[in-house]
Formats: C-alpha cells, structure tokens, sequence
C-alpha cells in the first residue's frame, strides 16, 4: 500500500471512529450518557450527544464553576479550576473532515487566569463570523491540565450561523478538539503554541513557538524540498537551537487558485503569519536575518526580504497585473536593505501606489552574519519606527497607512518574494534568475518595541 495513503488511513482512523460512535450512541438511555459524560468529561461525544438531547446533567456540567454535576443523584467531581496553568496560549481555531482535510477557520490568544479561560480582546481573527463570538467562550482548566471549554462557532466560510460548540482535552497535547452537537460533520480543533516551533508533514507550516506571539507561519503558494528548512543548529541560530533557511532559484514559483506567479512575473517561497491583526493600536514585529555569503542583488528586480500585507484593503494594478499592495516591504536594492514605505492614494478600488524607500544597511553587512530587524506600525499615535541591532534608524511621525483606505487586517510575511523577474533578465542579459538564500530566526509581534527587540529587552525569552 502506497506510505501516503496509509498515513490517510491512519488519520482519519480516529474520526471515523467518532462519528462511528456517535451513531452507536442513539439507542443508549439518557441515564447512560449522562453516567458516561459524567466519568469522562475529556469525552466530546458523550457531551455533545446529552447536549443534543438537552440533558440537564450536560447543562450543568456546562455552568458548574467547580465542574461538578448531578444525573442520577450522585455527585462526581470533573476537576475543579487551577491556576497551575495561567498565562496565554496563541492558538489556531480549525475545522477536520475526512473528506477535505483541515481547514483554518481563526486564531487568537487564549488567556487562562485563575484557572479560567478566555479570549484576549485583541490579535485575534475569525474567517466565518463575527470576532464578538470570542466573547461567548467560557472555559476552565484543571491541575492537570484537562481543558473544557464552550463557545459560539460557524464552521463554514460564507454561509452558515454560529453554533455552540464543545471542546476538551489536555493542554499538554497541544489541542484540544471539540464539536457542534447539532451537527457534527466537521470535528473542530483548538491547536496551541508549544515552547518550540515544529513543521507539518507537507511542510507548508510551522508552529510557531509560544514566545514569539504567533500561532502558525504558513505558505500557501507551495514549495518544493529545497526551497525551506527548519534547521536544529545552535552553534548557527541568532539564539536557541531553531532558525529557518529560505533558498530560492530561477524558476521557483507555484499557482494558487486565485494567483499564478509563473504568469506574473514573478517567483517566491514566503510564510505568512497568524492571527492576522487589526490595523489599530502600536503593532510591533522583529525578526533576525542574514543573507548567505553567496547572496546576489538582483536588482532592478524586487526581492523583498520580509513585509506587512492586508486584507480587505484597497486594490489596484502593478507593472500591469491585479495588485493588492502591501503596507511594508523590506527591499533588497540596489546593494542596500530598505524599508519600502507604500504610500496608498486614490480609491479602494483603483489605488495609487507610491514606495518609498529608506535606506537601512548595506548587504554586504548582513552576509554570513545576523542583523536584528524591529518596527513598530503605531497606528493610534501615527508614527513608524524602525530599529536594527538595536539601534533606532527610522522615526516618521506619519500614519503608517491613508485613513481613507485602512484595511480591516494586516499581516506578516517572511521568506523571499521577487517581483518583475523580467527587469533582471532584460537589464542583465540573462535568461536565468540566481539562486539566492537567506537565513531567519527570532520572528516574533507584540504591542511595544520592549516586546519584541532582544536587544532592547535582553529578558524576552527565545524563539526557538
């Protein structure tokens, strides 16, 4: 049997046998689920089936504060709330079927406090609803670190209504996993931050570590094997034992759906970062890189070097194709490292794109050694601040972004983006773009430069 169809088979064993007990539990008496539900409260599908026969003993395992509840005149204890665990947890919010796989639906920070759980207010996305839904969630952990929570939740993109789903398990594992007792189609999942960053099978995300403020970086136009690793050297990371090495060569571009860089002139391997964030407030974001020794401008192309896009922002064209411009790019031009300022005019819906550059440092500092890259986007108090090595470079008492055209999400970007490969080749003479690798380490996003510059604050723990 072929080894991919048999890991297929093995992960979906597990949820097969899910809904396969779901059905088995139609013919059990209410005294039977209740007893069940009440003996195992990490178990779902015992709570999700008294909750679909409005069951009182679901109902006040539910509103117990100690997680105490009664179905047959015996009380048992389900784990009162501690605070062993208190602190906050960024997390991924998904949805798995069998058939389609899993599919992100938001993300967040999970705030626990007193053994109680919450949503924190801010940083936090939902692709299907509402974030006010957030507000529904109410949770609490034991000594152990066995999790039950319940909020209000809409699996499905563009259609569909917020349900109350069930979620349980143990924090340790990192997920905990939940349903929608009236309709359990999809299982849906709580996945948290470890200490450590770690990969997905295909490649194509990584966890990211709890210290960095993220929940998960992923590419979403594709890679092929050599274009990212996620190298355990701590004689070579910027700080701990983790650090990413991105290679691009002539030829590396991958189509989506909705996008096709190969007839866009354009070639890229770039992580895009989660929770997306709303454009308000001081957002703050640093990231250590360095440039291998072999690295080639290839200027008057665009090879961007980290950036902040957005979402539902204003559209326009470039170089004659669709565009959604970014807000932020870091530019590798001619021989120097500069922030690209995207100073937005016009509509919303045919937007006037004008970069402007600052200079930061030339590259031939940053090849074969690691230069630490902060800036703060402080959309309250319009200004943008730019720091390297700890050192503040940038300070523009300007708003990072037109008031006119603010766009309801931005987000981080990392790796290696080139646009307008044809500029190179025409001004070069040569029909082959050069392989260029960079290095990253220590990406991480809070809401003050303390929060994230390790220069500045030698007391943030790594990201590794």
């Amino acid at each position: 049997m072929n080894t991919g169809l048999r890991y297929l088979i093995c992960l979906c064993m597990p949820l097969i046998a899910t809904q396969a007990l779901a059905a088995g539990m139609s013919g059990w008496s209410d005294k039977t689920v209740c007893r069940l539900a009440l003996q195992n409260p990490d178990n779902t599908d015992y709570f999700a089936e008294g909750y679909r026969r409005s069951l009182s003993c679901v109902s006040n395992m539910q509103n117990s504060e100690k997680g105490n509840a009664s179905a047959t005149g015996n009380t048992e204890k389900v784990g009162e709330k501690s605070n062993v665990f208190d602190g906050d947890y960024p997390f991924l919010l998904s949805r798995f079927n069998s058939s389609e796989g899993i599919m992100g639906l938001g993300g967040g920070i999970l705030v626990i406090q007193n053994g109680a759980i919450s949503v924190a207010p801010t940083n936090r996305f939902l692709d299907t609803s509402s974030t006010k839904y957030y507000d529904t969630l109410k949770g609490k952990i034991d000594k152990k670190g066995n999790v039950f929570v319940s909020f209000d939740v809409n699996p499905l993109h563009g259609k569909g209504r917020p349900q109350t789903a069930f979620f349980s398990g143990n924090i340790n594992d990192l997920q905990i996993k939940g349903v929608i007792p009236q309709d359990d189609f999809f299982q849906l999942l709580i996945t948290f931050s470890d200490d450590t960053s770690s990969m997905s099978s295909d490649g194509l995300t990584i966890s990211a570590s709890k210290n960095s403020g993220y929940g998960s970086h992923s590419n979403f136009n594709g890679q092929n094997e050599q274009n990212f690793q996620l190298i355990t050297n701590p004689d070579k990371a910027r700080k701990g034992k983790k650090y990413q090495r991105f290679e691009l060569g002539d030829g590396d571009c991958f189509p989506t759906e909705d996008w096709n860089d190969c007839e866009t002139d354009r070639e890229r391997v770039e992580f895009t970062a989660s929770p997306r964030l709303k454009p308000t407030g001081n957002q703050c974001f640093a990231f250590s890189i360095m440039l291998d020794k072999s690295f080639q401008d290839v200027s008057p192309t665009n090879a961007s070097l980290g950036q902040i896009h957005q979402m539902g922002g204003p559209k326009g064209t470039a170089g004659g194709f669709q565009s959604i411009p970014p807000l932020i790019q870091f530019d590798v031009r001619y021989g120097h490292y500069s922030m690209n300022w995207h100073v937005l005019k016009g509509s919303a819906s045919n937007v006037i794109d004008q970069s402007v550059y600052y200079k930061l440092m030339p590259i031939d500092d940053m090849k074969g050694k690691w230069s630490d890259i902060s800036f703060c986007l402080n959309f309250a108090d319009n200004n943008i601040s730019v720091w390297i090595n700890g050192n503040q470079k940038l300070d523009i008492d300007q708003s990072p972004i037109n008031a006119q055209l603010i766009p309801s999400l931005i987000y981080f970007k990392h790796g290696i983006y080139r646009s307008f490969i044809s500029k190179y080749k025409a001004s070069h003479g040569k029909d082959i773009m050069p392989t260029q690798i960079v290095y990253y380490d220590e990406v991480r996003r809070g809401s003050s430069i303390s929060e994230v510059d390790t220069n500045i604050n030698p007391s943030l723990r790594v990201v590794d």
